[in-house]
């Protein structure tokens, strides 16, 4: 995955209400699992800005229409208004299913790089309440709960990454959600190690996925790399972006530290 130049750094309610809060949006025409490719499709790999034609899964009209007109296929595309497309495509995205670790994990690394790199400040702002909608889901559904990130150092972050991938490839179970968890006990050094790091772990669970039992570990660390993109989102220098990013922070900090030691 080629990364662009990053653009910014530069009381409790009931669970419910937290996932209402964070977002209320709905899916359209096109399986929400392709919306990601296409999300991609769009945009330049070497710096995130538009594309036109696009390589798309399906016609734009699949997700601009809530009844297409015409059945269509994987094919190049013209895009005639891509920030419209664009809109339409992460309100599908919006409708994934918010269960399954490898495929939400992935998704939430291609919103972060969206959040964080996107020209647009509304497609910002939406992928800033599609991520919190994620994280909200994990820690009302699966129980979530998180500590304040240790700080830590490059080369340890590498080596938390590394024991994943080792696990993974020793198909060593306990190894593998020990690292998950180390992983999210982190703070990772940048936006965009994060982003890497969440997307090489997406594909490893997807490749050979955890047990039922197990997958709270997996959205432990979805859920921190969420909490650490709306940080970095919250640095924005456009001021509704950055305060969706900050409001949408807090928010989430209430619920996933609420049974985290308090500091002495």
């Amino acid at each position: 995955m080629l990364l662009p130049a990053m653009r910014v750094w530069s009381a409790p309610f009931s669970g419910w209400l937290l996932a209402a809060a964070l977002l209320a949006l709905a899916s359209c025409g096109a399986p929400a699992q392709r919306a990601i490719q296409d999300l991609a499709a769009i945009h330049e790999p070497s710096d995130w800005t538009p594309r036109s034609p696009a390589s798309l899964s399906v016609a734009p009209e699949r997700y601009l229409a809530e009844q297409p007109s015409r059945a269509s296929g994987p094919g190049l595309y013209v895009i005639e208004d891509h920030r419209e497309l664009e809109a339409a495509i992460l309100r599908t995205i919006a409708g994934a299913p918010q269960e399954i670790p490898g495929f939400s994990l992935e998704a939430c690394a291609w919103l972060g790089i969206e959040l964080l790199f996107d020209d647009y400040a509304q497609a910002r702002v939406q992928s800033a309440a599609i991520l919190s909608s994620f994280a909200g889901a994990w820690i009302e559904r699966s129980a979530v709960q998180l500590s304040p990130p240790r700080e830590v150092d490059a080369e340890a972050y590498a080596r938390a990454t590394q024991a994943f991938l080792d696990a993974d490839e020793a198909k060593d179970r306990d190894a593998r959600l020990a690292a998950l968890e180390e992983l999210a006990s982190l703070r990772g050094p940048s936006p965009v190690v994060v982003i890497r790091t969440l997307t090489g772990v997406a594909r490893r669970l997807d490749r050979t996925p955890l047990r039922k039992g197990d997958e709270e570990r997996a959205f432990r660390f979805g859920a921190a790399c969420v909490l650490s993109f709306l940080e970095a989102g919250a640095a924005d220098p456009d001021p509704e972006v950055a305060e969706a990013c900050r409001t949408r922070l807090e928010l989430l900090e209430q619920y996933a530290y609420r049974n985290a030691p308090s500091s002495p």
